[in-house]
């Protein structure tokens, strides 16, 4: 690393730290004290109870359990890995504020090789600074990095994955492809969605040239060891456990019981399939009037919804008074849940025979708003409590965020090669989350950011060249 490098490296991580105890002070300040770790340095998020007490009850207990003595699979535990591995020498306080540290650290690393990720794949001088430039307006990791969740991690550790692959091309090493496959197995760990990159870097190290056939199994091999061993560890502890084929999560209503009962999901899978607002906690949502303990009010739908709808209001008034006694009910009435289960999957029959091709497209539409049309601040606490500084780096970040997409998605209009090849795992992500996920947040498609900063990076250098009327080629070869 040169000096030059170095001093990127330090103002990164001078930059990261001091946005993580804003953000830490700004959101502890208006915060119970019980989601406080230290009052500059950390917080409990939302999913604070999936991940960091079942990795507490596997050091202290041996078991991975969520709730009294069962054991749990409801989240992939590469969150839980790092946890442990702090916590063996320090106390569980301290190991969150390890965890943080950890992430802050990972964060700005991330930043500043993803930024010479840019100048491999673009060999433009331009590149580094830009791309750097890009993570100082939008520092997406940071969002996550001070609390106790798993995107800014997953973030981080794939700006990391995509450098180490570029310098592993031309002189290939199989224990830097074996890092590679064990950092994507973990970021799979940390968020199971990404899961669908590891057959695309398979497919991408596969295709890669090679001295003779042998040597390309070998390196594939080599790729694939830790997510086989690993995923393989995990699919077994949980047929123990479970008696169920499980290798990544088992379903909601089993981790978590009857806040997920089987009928909450049917009733969401209805709300999905005509293209609804799943979350429950989004005010004025479909999901949120299900669960809203109100029965005069009205389906937070337009007045013409049931106009070519297979039910009408009343049914699906029905379907939430059955839905609410079954909430009313101590412990986890079965009978109920199993009603709530027909009479959804009554209306959804109907609704998925009714629908034509335009229908299933449209419903697709609030999802892929939901996954990638947000504030570039919507995770970003009020900072200090000062309104006109939150104001402006809320429009400082939201802009840049949509400068990032504006830039990428012009990489791809201009036909340049590298764009398609980085858009690649992006749409696979969308594609699959759009195929098996009820629910969409903006965090999710956030983990695809270190893609999307290149493609920014690549759409940006386009511009460059053109008005300095120089010429960049319009494929460039990265394999």
């Amino acid at each position: 690393m040169t000096k030059s490098d170095l001093k990127y490296l330090i103002v990164a991580l001078l930059y990261r730290f001091i946005l993580v105890m804003i953000l830490s002070y700004s959101i502890n300040s208006i915060s119970p004290e019980d989601r406080t770790i230290t009052k500059l340095f950390g917080f409990k998020a939302n999913d604070y109870g999936y991940f960091i007490p079942p990795a507490e009850k596997l050091y202290s207990e041996g078991l991975y359990s969520y709730r009294d003595d069962m054991p749990y699979a409801g989240r992939m535990p590469g969150y839980a890995a790092l946890y442990l591995v702090f916590r063996v020498f320090a106390s569980q306080n301290t190991t969150l504020v390890l965890i943080i540290l950890f992430q802050t650290i990972i964060g700005a690393l991330g930043a500043f090789y993803l930024a010479k990720s840019a100048a491999l794949i673009f060999k433009h001088s331009k590149a580094f600074i830009i791309a750097y430039i890009l993570s100082f307006l939008y520092p997406v990791s940071v969002f996550f990095d001070y609390q106790t969740i798993t995107e800014g991690l997953a973030i981080s550790l794939l700006s990391l994955v995509i450098y180490i692959t570029l310098i592993n091309r031309d002189n290939k090493s199989l224990w830097k492809t074996s890092l590679v496959g064990l950092m994507l197995t973990w970021i799979m760990f940390l968020r199971p969605f990404l899961g669908v990159l590891i057959p695309l870097w398979g497919l991408y190290i596969f295709f890669q040239h090679y001295e003779n056939l042998l040597s390309k199994f070998k390196f594939g091999a080599v790729f694939l060891f830790p997510f086989l061993i690993l995923t393989g560890l995990w699919t077994y502890r949980n047929y123990v456990h479970f008696h169920q084929f499980i290798p990544m999560q088992t379903p909601s209503h089993i981790s978590y019981g009857k806040i997920y009962s089987e009928g909450w999901n049917e009733i969401r899978t209805l709300i999905r399939t005509w293209g609804g607002e799943t979350a429950y906690f989004e005010p004025g949502s479909e999901a949120e009037w299900f669960r809203n303990n109100n029965s005069d009010s009205k389906m937070p739908v337009s007045a013409s919804f049931f106009y070519n709808k297979p039910f009408t209001e009343s049914d699906m008034q029905n379907l939430k008074t059955l839905y609410l006694e079954f909430l009313s009910k101590p412990g986890y009435d079965t009978v109920i849940d199993q009603k709530v289960i027909n009479l959804a999957n009554k209306h959804l029959t109907v609704l998925r025979t009714q629908q034509n091709f335009l229908d299933k497209i449209k419903a697709q539409i609030l999802p892929l708003r939901n996954l990638t049309l947000r504030y570039g601040s919507a995770y970003m606490p009020n900072i200090l409590k000062t309104v006109y500084i939150d104001k402006v780096v809320r429009i400082i970040f939201s802009l840049s965020y949509l400068c990032c997409l504006f830039f990428g998605i012009w990489l791809l209009v201009a036909k340049l090669k590298i764009g398609i090849l980085l858009f690649i795992p992006v749409l696979s992500v969308i594609i699959g989350l759009l195929c098996v996920s009820t629910i969409f947040e903006f965090r999710y498609f956030l983990t695809c950011m270190p893609f999307l900063f290149l493609m920014a990076t690549g759409g940006i250098l386009w511009f460059y060249d053109k008005l300095n009327h120089l010429r960049i080629p319009t494929a460039i070869n990265i394999s």
